[in-house]
């Protein structure tokens, strides 16, 4: 009897490990489909991970380049957008090439936006201040300089020369005026905010 019993214990305990195994291997199956699943949906910019909302031609099936807002659409579709009960804010996303030159050497960051868009970021100014002239821009801590540094920096219009007003942690380069038109419009909202008339304001502002 006391052979027969191990026998049976041995058998079960066979039983379990192979399902558990066999329920492991299924786990591990289904998370790396979600992962899958996951990397394959559009991601949001970085420089747009602090909106809410964000609205523009192309955004609502993806972050690759939209064509751009006219600026007086762009202009008159921000004041509609603001005059919603619970939109704080709508801050034009005007990204550009940007790169600087330190030393000889073209620096990796080619990200390039206005200051005010620096709201729509989860970037946050850590040293000095905004850019408040043509000649001043902030830049990312990676470039590893401080307000009253001088710099150049390649953009569309060809190498100019800037200096440092403030340090934001992360990357990029962010300048007192934009230099490329509007891609979208990002907004900062509460919760309470009417998701219809945005929609509305949208498509009003693209059919014009």
């Amino acid at each position: 009897m006391l052979s027969l019993s191990l026998d049976m214990l041995r058998s079960r305990w066979a039983g379990l490990i192979g399902t558990f195994f066999a329920l492991l291997a299924g786990s591990m199956m289904l998370a790396m489909a979600a992962l899958v699943f996951t990397s394959a949906q559009p991601q949001v910019p970085q420089r747009l991970s602090a909106a809410s909302i964000v609205v523009g031609r192309g955004y609502d099936a993806s972050f690759i380049e939209p064509p751009r807002l006219p600026e007086t659409e762009a202009a008159s579709l921000i004041a509609e957008l603001e005059a919603i009960p619970g939109v704080r804010q709508a801050i034009a996303d005007t990204p550009f090439y940007a790169q600087a030159v330190i030393d000889g050497t073209a620096a990796r960051d080619t990200a390039g936006n206005s200051w005010a868009a620096l709201a729509l970021s989860s970037s946050k100014l850590v040293a000095g201040r905004g850019p408040a002239t043509d000649g001043e821009v902030a830049v990312g801590s990676a470039l590893g300089l401080a307000p009253g540094d001088g710099i150049t920096i390649l953009t569309a219009r060809g190498p100019s020369a800037y200096t440092v007003s403030g340090v934001v942690d992360g990357h990029g380069y962010f300048f007192s005026k934009p230099l490329a038109g509007v891609r979208g419009i990002g907004l900062l909202t509460d919760p309470t905010v009417d998701l219809t008339r945005v929609e509305r304001a949208w498509a009003g502002g693209e059919a014009s």
